[in-house]
Parts: C-alpha cells; structure tokens; sequence
C-alpha cells in the first residue's frame, strides 16, 4: 500500500496483562502508514508500557475508567478526537483491529479505502467469520443484530464492534445521540439512517472474525483447537450473562431509537 487514505483511527483497548504488546509491535510500523492519525481511549487497568508503543508512534492516547455503562460514551469520545485528525474515521476495538491487520491486511486495506465514501460504513462480518465465534455471542448477538435490523430496515450486523463514520455523521451524533452504554451499536446506525442525509452502507468482512483467542495460543492447543475452546467458554454461565446483559442494552437502545 502505497497511499494512505484519509482516515482516522478511533479505537477503544482493554489490556490489563498486555497480552496484546507483541501483537502491537509487530502491526505498529503496518498500522500508522495507515491511519492520518490514531487517537486510542484506554482504560485504566491498561498498564503503562502496553500503551509505550502507541505513544511513542504518535498516537493521542488517554486513559479512562472502564466503566461499563460509558462504553459508547467512550466510543464517541475516540471518534470526535479522531475527527479532529480526517474528515472521515474507522472506529474499531483496538485487539480486533490487530487481529485484522495480521490475518487480513488486504480486506483491511480496501475498507479503509471505501470508508471515505459512506458518511456511515457498517462493518459486518460473513457467515464464515461470524461462525468462528462462541455459542454465547452467536445467540446473543444474533437476537440483538435481528431487532436492529427489523427498525433499520435491512439486514445489518451492528455488533461487530467496527464501523467508519463521516465527520459530520459524526457531529449530528454529537448532537442527537443519548446512549451512554453499548447500546450506542443500534442507536448510530438508526439515528443516521432515519435522519435521511446520510449515505449509510455495510460491507461485510472476513477480518472481524472472532479474536479473543489471539491471546490464549497455549490455552487453544492445550485443549486442541479453536472450536474446543469456543465450547470451554459457553460451558461458563457468567459470559452468558455478560453477553446476554449486552445484547439486552442494544435491543433497549434500538427501541429508544426507534421510538424517537
């Protein structure tokens, strides 16, 4: 890739054991050849030399309370910061993004390149990537995407935890957003939509597959691939109710939408 788009990077990270610094080290050089700018919304827990990296590229880094009601809260924090840099930004978790970048640079690269084009880009993801993950967030997810669609209006995947924004989609959420919380995933995408202004599209991508076990390459082998780890977590009731408390708030936020 020889020409950077305009694009900004908004990211949120969570890595309290740094488990994700190899990874970023070894994408950093990739990532800011990439990106105008990056502005990263760090929690607390984050320590201090797994944020080094991205400070020492240039990176507007600062750190948050991981406070899980003020998830969107943070999310629009990062893109506003980040459209301070472009005029059009990729919101992104920060260890999907990673995961992206290693096992799909190419994918990567042409959704960059189209993000410009949308004032809201939903990134979704394939049947193939969306099977990769666990039961607890297929359920869930699935439950949560399928209200959202039915207000949308189209099938969309709004739970991805990835989308590029315009920068004036951006101020209008600025403006008319409420939602404090994940909820903020059905809530943009029903605002803009139903403001009729915005150009709002979605592509669905091999790369937002699932990336958590990126962080747990001895644990997977031990018990003999993905798909048997994937079957440890569900078998753990606490992520069902974790999961399940999430796709709850996008489903109450996509009613609150909706109702507007």
């Amino acid at each position: 890739m020889t020409t950077r788009p305009p694009v900004a990077l908004a990211a949120t990270l969570h890595d309290p054991d740094a488990a994700d610094l190899p990874s970023l080290v070894a994408a950093l050089p990739g990532l800011g050849a990439r990106y105008a700018g990056m502005v990263i919304f760090a929690t607390e827990e984050t320590p201090d030399h797994a944020l080094a990296p991205l400070i020492a590229a240039g990176a507007r880094v600062t750190r948050h309370p991981s406070e899980y009601r003020e998830i969107g809260w943070r999310r629009l924090g990062a893109v506003r910061a980040a459209a301070e840099i472009a005029e059009a930004v990729h919101l992104c978790d920060f260890d999907r993004l990673l995961h992206w970048w290693h096992g799909w640079p190419a994918e990567l690269d042409a959704i960059l390149a189209r993000i410009p084009s949308a004032d809201l880009l939903l990134l979704g993801r394939t049947a193939r990537a969306w099977a990769t993950h666990p039961a607890n967030q297929i359920e869930t997810e699935g439950l949560a995407n399928w209200i959202a669609s039915q207000l949308y209006g189209a099938e969309v995947d709004v739970c991805s935890g990835s989308r590029g924004l315009s920068r004036r989609a951006i101020d209008y959420l600025a403006e008319h957003g409420r939602e404090h919380s994940v909820g903020t995933d059905a809530e943009w995408p029903l605002l803009l939509r139903r403001a009729d202004q915005f150009r709002c599209e979605q592509i669905l991508t091999e790369g937002l597959e699932f990336e958590t076990g990126d962080r747990f390459p001895a644990e997977i082998a031990r018990v003999g691939g993905l798909a048997a780890w994937n079957a440890e977590l569900d078998r753990d009731a606490a992520r069902w109710t974790f999961r399940t408390r999430l796709a709850g708030d996008i489903v109450a936020a996509a009613l609150r939408a909706a109702a507007r």
